[in-house]
């Protein structure tokens, strides 16, 4: 008769069977002889399996812990998008024990409808695609906890490459999208300041180019005022060099004829005033010659005729005569007229 087998831990005995028996030669027994029954390697079998179980439930306790005491949420997704696995940081935000976030996917657990739909899709897609996404989206809690959050999917492959499920990770990136947004505020200013700036710029340099121009146009009126105004002075030194040479000249020469007739009258009849006549003569005379080089000096004649460098050596040669001076006159030889 079969000996009847003891039931183990996890061993599960059928309600039925049914069957045909061959007999066949008889069969080395391999129980001993005493009837009793060598249980040694089932026991190390089960004693393996123990320690086997162990180890995995200290590896999942070492899993579960380590997991918990990052403040990142890390969780993971069966195949329908429902939640396998929730650390701590993740249930503290939704204020949820482990026993009512497992099973249960975003719509359930009170997300957004608009959030929940995007997530869920992603999941799928991630299954579909076998290739691991990068997102961001703000989130408010069930328990008011507001941010802003990073996430990332990522396959889990079994041993026939299939995806069996979805890792995920969540990180707080308020802080720094607070930082990136006061960034772009501070380069929005910095920006709306250079342009005002520059803008400022172009219009104090419209601004001075216009008051050069004006300084420009004035200095073009003051030099044509400048030009009209010797061009003025010309005219009038040409007039009284003019008067003192022909009116005021003509009427020296006349005093002067006079004076020479009276002194020729006078040297018989009255000797002492003819003396007298002759010295007013020669003051005459001194006067005429003032005259002449007055009237030269105004305008010297050699200016019209000869040009600017006969007159200038004129003048040169007179003023070494009259005032007794080493003046040396010095000009380029392309000098125009």
């Amino acid at each position: 008769m079969p000996r009847s087998r003891r039931k183990t831990k996890n061993s599960k005995l059928p309600r039925s069977a049914s069957g045909r028996v061959k007999i066949g030669p008889p069969a080395k027994s391999t129980y001993p002889s005493d009837g009793s029954i060598d249980v040694t390697e089932r026991k190390n079998s089960e004693e393996k399996t123990e320690e086997l179980r162990q180890r995995l439930e200290h590896q999942s306790r070492v899993f579960d812990i380590t997991l918990s005491s990052i403040t990142d949420f890390v969780y993971i997704f069966d195949r329908d998008g429902r939640f396998l696995y929730v650390n701590q940081a993740l249930l503290d935000l939704w204020g949820l024990p482990l026993e009512q976030a497992v099973g249960k996917d975003f719509h359930e657990l009170q997300y957004p409808d608009d959030l929940a739909i995007k997530l869920q899709k992603q999941i799928q897609k991630v299954i579909s695609t076998k290739k691991g996404l990068t997102d961001e989206t703000a989130y408010t809690s069930p328990t008011g906890a507001s941010g802003y959050y990073e996430y990332i999917f990522r396959p889990v492959f079994d041993r026939d490459g299939n995806v069996e499920s979805v890792a995920g990770s969540t990180r707080d990136i308020t802080h720094r999208k607070l930082v990136e947004e006061q960034l772009r505020q501070s380069e929005d200013r910095f920006r709306i300041l250079a342009e005002s700036l520059e803008n400022q710029v172009l219009t104090r340099t419209s601004e001075l180019e216009e008051r050069s121009n004006e300084g420009l146009m004035q200095s073009e009126q003051l030099r044509n005022l400048s030009v009209r105004l010797m061009e003025t002075q010309d005219h009038e030194r040409r007039r009284i060099a003019r008067e003192l040479h022909d009116s005021a000249g003509q009427i020296v020469a006349a005093l002067l004829m006079n004076l020479a007739r009276i002194r020729r009258e006078l040297s018989v009849s009255n000797p002492k005033l003819a003396q007298l006549v002759e010295e007013t003569k020669k003051w005459a005379e001194d006067l005429n010659q003032e005259m002449r080089t007055t009237s030269y000096l105004l305008h010297p004649p050699l200016l019209d005729e000869s040009g600017l460098r006969a007159a200038l050596d004129w003048y040169v040669e007179g003023l070494k005569e009259r005032a007794n001076l080493n003046v040396t006159l010095d000009i380029h030889e392309e000098f125009e007229r």
